[in-house]
This record gives C-alpha cells, sequence and structure tokens, in this order.
C-alpha cells in the first residue's frame, strides 16, 4: 500500500526533525518560551504532537479491531472526503489563520527534559507504526473512527493517519521557529 508506506516514511522524516530540532539543546533551551503562557517551547510543540498522536491513534486502534480482516486485502490509496482534505490543507505549515487552543488532554506541560521529550516522540510513533500494520489490507478509505476531540466527527483511517502527519509537520515548524528565538534569546 504506497499511502501507508508513505505514513512511514513521513515518520522517519519527521523524527529527523525532531533529532535536529533538540540537537544542542539543553532542558532550559528546550523548555525557553518567546512569551511565557503564551508561545510554546520547542518541548511543548514537541510534546503536544506526542499527545495528539497517542489520543488519535487509540481511538483508531478501537475501529480497527473491530473490522474483521477481508479476504482480498485492500490495497487502495487513500483519498480523504473533501472536508477532510480541507482540514489537512488548513493545518499544513506554514500556519496560516485563527490558533486553537487545544484540548486540556492533549494540552503540552512545562519543564520537560530532552530524555522525557524523546521518549514520549518515539513512543507515539510506535503507536502509529503498529496502527499503520494493522491497518495494512483495510480499505482505510470506509473503515472510520470517532474522533476523540470532536466525537460528532469520524473520519475514514488514511484521512486520520494524513491528519497526524500533517499536525506533526505544523508544530515541528512551530518547534523550529521556536528554537530559532531560544538560540537567538
Amino acid at each position: 500500500m504506497p499511502d501507508l508506506a508513505r505514513i512511514l516514511s513521513d515518520l522517519a522524516v519527521n523524527e529527523a526533525v525532531v533529532r535536529d530540532l533538540i540537537e544542542g539543546l539543553g532542558d532550559a533551551r528546550l523548555n525557553w518560551q518567546q512569551t511565557p503562557g503564551v508561545t510554546w517551547s520547542v518541548a511543548q510543540c514537541i510534546e503536544h504532537v506526542a499527545l495528539t498522536n497517542n489520543s488519535y491513534v487509540a481511538a483508531m486502534v478501537a475501529a480497527i479491531r473491530q473490522v474483521p480482516r477481508p479476504k482480498t486485502p485492500w490495497t487502495g490509496p487513500i483519498r480523504p472526503s473533501y472536508l477532510g482534505r480541507l482540514f489537512i490543507r488548513s493545518i499544513e505549515p506554514p500556519v496560516k489563520g485563527m490558533k486553537i487552543k487545544a484540548p486540556t488532554v492533549i494540552a503540552p506541560s512545562l519543564g520537560k527534559t530532552v530524555e522525557e521529550v524523546q521518549a514520549a516522540f518515539a513512543e507515539s510513533h510506535g503507536r502509529i507504526r503498529s496502527a499503520v500494520e494493522q491497518a495494512t489490507g483495510l480499505d482505510v478509505n470506509s473503515v472510520t473512527f470517532v474522533n476523540p476531540f470532536i466525537p460528532l466527527l469520524h473520519p475514514a483511517l488514511g484521512t486520520g493517519f494524513q491528519i497526524l502527519m500533517a499536525h506533526e509537520r505544523r508544530h515541528l515548524w512551530q518547534a523550529r521557529n521556536a528554537r530559532r528565538a531560544a538560540l537567538a534569546a
């Protein structure tokens, strides 16, 4: 499935980005905020991504477990709905439009160490890889899950994977800006 393979490739790219973002930053600079209480630090951006990944993947895996394995594995491309495509495009960097306050369950904390941030991010990627493996062979355009933040929405698994990758790119872009500001301070 080329589109699911692309998700795995995106994970590897984003892992390299996180390594670069963290490299050479001590805990103090990792947690430095340009405007305390308003802007996020590098650590907060990465932690938010990990928390979001874990919440989304838990909902996706719950849906995957309820679907019987098809006799013939599905191998088509991911095809988000019109609204799915609009949402994915709206969260891609560079960030445009309004900012939305993160729900409490995925709001990052202050004071994480380099090791804690790296471990949380790596763990969330392990969960995504596992979900991709479990979804392989399923029609990821027709199997839906309950959005953990907006329960009335039921995106398809494929769209969910693409949302996660766009969301990661958005906040890693934000973390790159936070790193530049921290190093200049």
